[in-house]
């Protein structure tokens, strides 16, 4: 019967090449407009949430009251990382961060500008990017080490090793390449491609130990078991208990949440970013219901055409049963076609939707999960679009 239902609707759609064309089309375009926009959506919601320890990364974030409004920040002072270690055992691992402007490295008569940043040797242990060689660890504990990316290290020294080799920072500070690690990926907010030990910028006189000074971002690890809610109540003091300033509570934020998340009206996350990926969806979902709106207007518009066919096969004893499955038949059929054009689209029109967007969204079509996710969607689409023709066409009563 299957068999039957699918040569019959093959048939049909040769039989009106233009109506089919023009229902293809339209739903094609429809759904690669819809799925691109997916695809941006799924990377938006990956971004810092694939480190191993996700579920335990933390940024420290703090509010105080200025005229009665409650301000959010997550800048700290320097001796702030070590000492929030130091006083809760709760706390596994902390690194500290500066973002400054990028910086001059040299190697011979070859010289350009990087995006560094000064961390602690747990920055690594924290934000798990993959370590081609090296120990990240070690190169961070002293104060002349340097962790350069691929693409730096290929620039500095070609294809030459450049573990071991000098690097020299503003034509004045020379740093021993200890560890080379891959670029790091496009789903994070860190977009540094050198590293630095915070201890060289604490021999230099340029981290000092004073509490005012909010100038570095600083994130924490909790062991496993701790929870969180539990530990912010005996953090909210942090800043009171080493400073004069008890106007100030601190509190950790959940490092997965920070890209979404990050807007704070009276000390309370309230939203952000996700508030423009809600509306997307719901851009992408209006596509999709309109393409379909549209093929349901274009086959409601054949409805006329096919009373004979109808008839004609209730009369050979086809109940209308039999006839909702074969219309619906052809109908994911239809989508299935305009699936296939819409990925066609969706493949020619990515690299420049990437460059768009400023970001290099990654092809779906080697995921699994796309795939089983698309024929879902090609059911769903077919069915919806079809249902109403469907029960339209079938209740035709020939007599």
């Amino acid at each position: 019967m299957w068999t039957n239902y699918l040569k019959i609707a093959w048939r049909n759609i040769l039989r009106s090449k233009g109506f089919s064309i023009i229902n293809i089309g339209g739903l094609g375009i429809g759904i690669a407009a819809s799925v691109l926009i997916l695809i941006w959506i799924q990377f938006e919601l990956s971004i810092d949430r694939f480190y191993a320890h996700s579920d335990r990364v933390y940024a420290v974030w703090r509010n105080t009251t200025i005229e009665g409004e409650v301000m959010s920040w997550d800048y700290t002072p320097a001796p702030y990382g070590p000492a929030l270690k130091d006083k809760f055992p709760e706390v596994e691992a902390t690194t500290r961060l500066t973002e400054w402007d990028p910086h001059l490295l040299t190697v011979g008569s070859n010289s350009f500008y990087e995006k560094t940043t000064f961390v602690d040797p747990g920055f690594f242990k924290l934000f798990t990017f993959e370590v081609i060689s090296g120990d990240t660890e070690s190169a961070l504990s002293v104060p002349d080490g340097i962790i350069l990316t691929k693409t730096v290290a290929e620039k500095l020294f070609g294809k030459e090793d450049p573990m071991g080799k000098t690097v020299v920072l503003e034509k004045q500070l020379d740093f021993q390449v200890m560890a080379v690690v891959q670029d790091l990926p496009q789903n994070t907010n860190f977009n540094f491609t050198v590293f630095l030990p915070f201890k060289k910028l604490e021999s230099m006189g340029g981290a000092d130990s004073f509490w005012g000074n909010n100038s570095y971002r600083t994130f924490a690890m909790l062991h496993e078991s701790t929870d969180v809610k539990e530990f912010n109540e005996k953090f909210a003091g942090f800043t009171a208990m080493n400073t004069e300033d008890k106007s100030v509570s601190d509190f950790l934020f959940p490092m997965s949440d920070l890209h979404l998340y990050s807007k704070f009206e009276n000390g309370v996350s309230v939203g952000g970013r996700i508030e423009l990926i809600r509306l997307f969806g719901g851009v992408a979902l209006v596509i999709l219901l309109l393409a379909c709106i549209n093929f349901i207007n274009l086959s409601t518009a054949q409805s006329e055409n096919r009373a004979k066919e109808v008839g004609v096969r209730k009369i050979s004893g086809a109940g209308r049963g039999m006839l909702v499955w074969q219309f619906l038949v052809e109908s994911v059929m239809i989508a299935l076609f305009a699936y296939g054009f819409a990925l066609t689209i969706v493949a020619i029109a990515l690299p420049y939707f990437s460059n768009f967007i400023g970001k290099e969204l990654q092809s779906p079509f080697f995921q699994p999960l796309f795939w089983v996710i698309s024929f879902v969607y090609i059911m769903v689409i077919g069915i919806l679009a079809g249902s109403y023709p469907a029960f339209l066409m079938s209740s035709f009563k020939p007599t």
